[in-house]
């Protein structure tokens, strides 16, 4: 894909490309900026229901990066992002959700605590290349939940034996 392929698919000229876009990496920073933007509009803000919350963004943000934009965004992080790579890019991603970055610090109480915010968040990465009901993908999203509703991934170990007396 080149800036003459999108154009034609945008019915717009190279040089209009160029003069709004200033360069392809312009281009591509800009439709990176527009699906962050989209998975933070589906932040909802459901009174007192962390967990209706979360699964409503987490559902509508998976699916919108199993769909095609979202395949071909995933594929475009590693263009986007700096010398800093796509884990740098990760937590400059974060600048641009702040809706929820906003729910998650009201829901935790810890406000400012974007490290567990950026955790979600690249596991919601990580969940989409495999199908919805798969088990790494349900694995990934109880672990992301885990995140917001205990602060921390529990791992086996650290769960109650239900059977211990």
């Amino acid at each position: 894909m080149n800036v003459d392929a999108v154009g034609r698919e945008l019915c717009q000229s190279r040089a209009h490309l160029y003069r709004r876009f200033g360069d392809w990496q312009g281009l591509l920073r800009h439709v990176h900026g527009q699906v962050l933007r989209a998975i933070d509009a589906h932040v909802p803000l459901y009174e007192g229901d962390a967990g209706r919350s979360f699964g409503t963004w987490w559902q509508l943000s998976a699916t919108l990066l199993r769909a095609d934009n979202g395949r071909a965004f995933r594929a475009l992080r590693g263009r986007v992002a700096g010398d800093g790579g796509v884990e740098e890019l990760a937590v400059q991603e974060l600048g641009s959700m702040p809706t929820f970055v906003r729910w998650f610090t009201t829901h935790t109480g810890e406000a400012g605590d974007q490290l567990r915010a950026l955790q979600v968040w690249l596991l919601l990465l990580a969940a989409t290349p495999f199908p919805e009901e798969s088990e790494p993908a349900m694995a990934l999203r109880e672990a992301a939940w885990g995140i917001v509703e205990r602060g921390r991934v529990s791992t086996p170990a650290e769960e109650p034996d239900p059977l211990a007396q």
